[in-house]
């Protein structure tokens, strides 16, 4: 599941299932598109650090994409350093 966010445009969802005909990054490609995005601009993807995501997005566009772990799971992964402290 994902959620894509363009200025001036309402947010648009997408979904996928292993057993769908439809690849992922075709998936992911129409809903970038219906956001207005074109080859060649910038795509950010927030997630919980699996890198499949982003695999998929930069399949998706057909470029590189820049990979940014979400402030939630950042936390997460600080406080198991914290509880080592202790």
């Amino acid at each position: 599941m994902g959620r894509l966010e363009a200025s001036g445009r309402s947010p648009s969802h997408f979904a996928t299932m292993p057993n769908v005909k439809t690849a992922r990054h075709q998936t992911i490609r129409a809903c970038l598109r219906t956001q207005g995005w074109l080859p060649g601009r910038e795509i950010v993807v927030f997630s919980d650090g699996d890198p499949s995501l982003a695999d998929a997005v930069r399949h998706a566009a057909n470029s590189n994409a820049v990979h940014i772990l979400d402030w939630f799971h950042g936390s997460m992964r600080v406080q198991h350093l914290l509880a080592d402290r202790w």
